[in-house]
Formats: structure tokens, sequence, C-alpha cells
């Protein structure tokens, strides 16, 4: 009987309706309460999850190809400065397309030994020169031209 409703509780119900105008004498013994369908459908669920369970099913979220990891690390080894939020948005919009979260490259850079920096706070430039050296280094290498 549970092939009836293989497709669900309204189809089950449409196909005993349909039953029953055009083959009364086959549905006749046929005697449903309301949670008939409704039990029926809780046993298969039940079935079929025991089935999952029982042929070891991975659950949870997929882990992260190791190319993915290797791209993460090689960025960071790249720019310090970048950080998980920088890296990740440079993965998921870049070539690679992969959507990965903030927080995901974060774990990853901690098991790698990248430790995260402290909130609000961005490592210091290399020290830049300023203007007047600049200028005075333009101004020599005008000299020599």
């Amino acid at each position: 009987m549970p092939l009836l409703f293989a497709g669900g509780y309204l189809l089950g119900r449409w196909l005993i309706a349909w039953l029953r105008l055009r083959f009364p004498w086959l549905t006749r013994f046929m005697r449903f309460a309301p949670g008939t369908s409704i039990r029926w459908l809780r046993a298969r669920s039940r079935s079929r999850h025991a089935k999952k369970m029982a042929d070891g099913k991975a659950r949870g979220r997929p882990p992260t190809p190791p190319f993915i990891v290797d791209a993460i690390i090689a960025i960071k080894r790249d720019n310090l400065r970048y950080s998980a939020g920088h890296i990740a948005r440079m993965i998921s919009g870049g070539e690679l397309h992969f959507r990965i979260s903030k927080r995901t490259v974060a774990q990853i850079l901690k098991a790698h030994g990248f430790t995260p920096r402290p909130k609000g706070k961005r490592p210091a430039r290399e020290e830049e020169p300023g203007w007047l050296t600049t200028l005075y280094n333009q101004h020599v290498m005008a000299i020599d031209f």
C-alpha cells in the first residue's frame, strides 16, 4: 500500500478518491483515517533515515579540498597582510570560483600556524620614503640624465 503514496500525501488522497469513484469494489475495504497516510509517510521517512545510518553515509559538511587549502596557504605566505576575509573573497570571486567562508579560511590559517591579528589593528606598513626624500631622488635622477 505505501506505493500508492510515493508522490506524497496529497497525491495519495487524490489517488484514493479517484479509485473510489472509478472502482468502488476495489476500495470497499479501504478505511483510511487522516492519520493513516501520515503514519505511512513517517514510517517511510524513518526507514530511509535508518538505511542511511546503516550505510554509513557521510554526514555534515564535506571537507575543504586540498588544492583550496594549498591556495589559501600560498596566498597568505605571499601576502602576510591579507586577512581571512580578503583571502575568502579572492577565492570565491577569483579564478577558482569556490565558495568558502571567512571562518573556514581563518580555521585553515590557524591550523597551519598563522595567528590571527588582533581586532582593529593592522600590521605596520613597510617604511616608505617621505616627500622630501622622493623629490630629492627625482631631482638627482633628472640631473643624471
